[in-house]
């Protein structure tokens, strides 16, 4: 799918991969955060 397609559409799916990454990372780092603030209280 990749190997045939444009420049544009690999600048797309390079897009939408990195925003997939920066949410996992936000969802991991909040759940770490809530972890933290549960055994503190």
């Amino acid at each position: 799918m990749v190997v045939g397609s444009g420049p544009v559409v690999r600048a797309v799916l390079l897009i939408l991969l990195a925003f997939s990454v920066g949410c996992w990372g936000i969802a991991l780092a909040k759940s770490v955060e809530m972890r933290r603030a549960r055994r503190q209280s």
